[in-house]
Parts: structure tokens; sequence; C-alpha cells
């Protein structure tokens, strides 16, 4: 049976007072999104465990069946490879963020997208730069979209590493790059956050803030460092043939190491007028030739991470064209659907939290569970109980080949004791 797993990023969210006290998912009311529930079974998704406030990496990771303990190694080698870029020995990869920071190096702004040609400007300068202090160290810098770029350090000892958060407005500029222990790859840091200030300062860019005003744009910060990531393939794990939707490096990165096939939509941007639209198209044609894909939409989070209400709420009205689409051109008796966020994104809060986010699944023969709507209230209702993220595959997959969770093939497995991944969801996990 063919897979289709729809993540809205960072679409889950907590009751608005403006919004009469609903959700952005329950304010833009997506008609598709229910025809999924009520084509099935519902449940709370913890999308890694219980109380962990996650990002998108390591949700991803753990719902495609990775074991982040394992193989996380940072961030930025997972954006490194979606922008296509593989990681050698002794390199380190660096998500960053275009910003603009004030005289005294005092963050603004983390988040200042610029357009393409200007992102072109500015992988020539920064390409370009010397680091006195860190002979035989090279740089490369890309930039990915918007306010993202990755930088690469070549020549720093692979033992050099650096786990930077992500950058946020009130920090200091130099505090970003600092590293306690790795004192090589910090100067490196230190002395590139500062270049590209001074070089970014140069070529006077303008870009868009968070709010949608224009500001200089003045500043990269590096975070998420880490050498190259090992994943486990997907086909491995699961036996199945993946293919991934998506308009974002990290997301993409994360596939193309686990072994999908990555379709390059044209229109897809990872930012609220991201073309919706063709990445049904493309899942339509991917599903032909694989067993499982991954449609990712992105714009919620950015949305959320910028207060946007009205923003989040307008891009889930347009992903829920898509879906239509989507569950319009599948043969719904040999199709199985879900649909989830990777994590809850407060729009009032610009950040992630720990809540749980809503899942459905609709496949043929199943017993529904009566939940009609799509969203985190009505989810409390549903039969799945409440589960974890490493459980999203299994589950999916037993439904998928027409089994129940109450006497399928992988519950009888667990009975046997060969596998402790789930237990009858009636137990209410």
């Amino acid at each position: 049976m063919r897979c289709v797993l729809i993540v809205g990023d960072g679409m889950a969210d907590l009751p608005i007072e403006r919004l009469g006290y609903r959700t952005p998912l329950e304010a833009a009311d997506p008609a598709h999104f229910h025809g999924i529930a009520s084509g099935g079974v519902s449940g709370l998704l913890d999308p890694v465990a219980p109380g962990i406030a996650a990002g998108s990496d390591i949700a991803h990771l753990t719902i495609l069946g990775q074991d982040p303990a394992a193989s996380y190694t940072g961030r930025g080698p997972l954006e490194a490879a979606g922008a296509g870029i593989d990681l050698r020995h002794g390199e380190l990869a660096f998500r960053c963020n275009l910003a603009r920071v004030d005289g005294t190096g005092t963050v603004i702004d983390p988040r200042v997208s610029i357009s393409e040609t200007d992102g072109e400007a500015v992988e020539c300068a920064i390409d370009g730069m010397r680091l006195r202090g860190a002979r035989g160290v090279k740089l490369c810098f890309w930039h990915t979209g918007g306010f993202k770029g990755i930088l690469i350090l070549r020549g720093v000892d692979q033992s050099c590493k650096s786990w930077g958060q992500m950058p946020r407005a009130g920090a200091v500029l130099c505090s970003l790059s600092r590293v306690e222990r790795e004192r090589e790859a910090a100067g490196v840091l230190d002395e590139f956050v500062r270049g590209a200030k001074d070089t970014l300062s140069g070529l006077g860019l303008k870009g868009v803030d968070r709010d949608g005003g224009e500001c200089r744009c003045n500043a990269i910060i590096p975070w998420g460092g880490g050498s190259a990531a090992a994943l486990k393939q997907f086909s491995s794990i699961f036996g199945l043939r993946g293919a991934c939707v998506s308009g974002t490096a990290l997301i993409k990165g994360i596939c193309r190491l686990s072994g999908f096939k990555v379709c390059n939509v044209e229109g897809a941007t990872g930012d609220l007028n991201t073309d919706v639209q063709a990445k049904a198209e493309a899942a339509l044609r991917a599903i032909g030739g694989h067993d499982f894909v991954l449609v990712h939409v992105q714009g919620a989070d950015e949305a959320s991470h910028d207060g946007n209400m009205d923003g989040k709420v307008s891009i889930i009205k347009r992903m829920n064209g898509m879906v239509g689409a989507i569950r319009g051109g599948l043969d719904g008796g040999d199709s199985c659907l879900m649909i989830i966020a990777d994590h809850t994104t407060s729009t009032e809060c610009r950040e992630h939290t720990a809540d749980p986010v809503p899942l459905s699944i609709e496949a043929p023969n199943l017993i529904r569970d009566g939940v009609d709507r799509y969203s985190e209230r009505e989810a409390m209702k549903g039969a799945l109980g409440r589960v974890s993220g490493r459980l999203v595959m299994p589950i999916f997959t037993e439904l998928a080949k027409g089994g129940c969770l109450g006497g399928g093939e992988l519950y009888q497995r667990i009975v046997n004791g060969e596998t402790r991944l789930i237990r009858d969801p009636r137990l209410r996990l």
C-alpha cells in the first residue's frame, strides 16, 4: 500500500485570545485535514517524548526511525546535505542566520531575509574572506534562501565542534560563537563573525525583518555546527522506498542521508509563499515509483517564529488545498495518509513548546474512532491515545498493511516479546 505522510512544520499551537481562544488550526478549519481524521483514527503525538520541546531536526529524525542520540552531530551537517554538500573528514558545517546587529554587537533581529541576487553577492564576498588567525583554514558560504545559509570550515580538526544554539534577539554577537572547550573552532568562528560583519556592512545590504519591514542585513551568525552525519537507510529500517517533497534544506538533508529520493520542486521555498500546489503534484508523481512519500511544509513554523498569526492561519488554509489535491489524486483503496505537525510552535511566544501535536491516519478497513476534525483539541479524543515519535512509522506501516493495532502482525510480535515498540492503543499510552 502506498503511504503519504504530510508534515505541517510547527503547525500545532496553543489557544490564542485574538482567535477566541482557538488555535490557528481550529481557526483555519481545514476541511481536507478533517477528512483524514474522519476517515480513520487520531491521537496526540509527542514528536520525541513528553516534556521535550523538540526542534525539527530531532523530531524528524525520531519520526523517521533514526536514533538521534547515536546519529545526530549537529544541525549544520543536515542542512548542508540538503543543499547537496557532501562533508569530508576534517570539515565542519554550520547553519547560519543572516541578521541585524547594532554597534555593540547586540542582535536586533536574528532573521533578516535577503534576495537571491543579494545572496549571491554575500557568497562571493564571504568566500573571499581570509582568516588571519587561522592559517590553513578555508571557508565556504552558501545562501540557501531568505535568512538562511550554510558555512563550511575546512582544515579545522574534526574534534573541534561548535554546538551553538539558535540565535535570539538581545544576545551579544561574539558570545554566540564562543565555545568553552574547543578553543580552535571558537577562535575561527569569532574571527569569522567579526569579519562577516565588516564585509556585510560594506555591501550595504537591505533585507526584510520578521515583521515584513525593510532593514539592514549586517551579520552572519553560525550555529548548530558539527561533522558529517551517518544515518541508517530508511529502506533497511522499514522496507519502504521513500521520496521527499520539501523546500527546506534541513528536511531534504535528513531524507537524502536516509536514502530517500529528494524531489526538487520549483516554487517550493520553505516560506509562506511556497507553492503548495506544486508540492501536491510532485507528491503524486513520486508515489508512482515509491512506497512512502514525505510531504513537508515549513511556512506555519516561519509564521509562528515571526508572531504572524494571520500568516499561520493563511498557510494552513493553503495547505488544505494541497491535502485535498493529494487525497483526490490517490486511489483511496490502495493508499494510506497521515497528517501531523513535527512540534508545537507558539505564535504568541514565538518559540517551540513541549505540547503534543495532533496525529490522524486515514486508511482503508480501519475501524474509525469517531473523531471528525483535525485539531489539537479533538485529537485528545482519538483511539490512538498519546504516542511518542518513535512509534509513528511502526503504527503507520502496520495500518498501511491493512492490519489493526489490536490484532495485526506488529501486535503479535509485541505479544511474543520480540519488540517493545508499542502497546495496544486502547491502553491509552
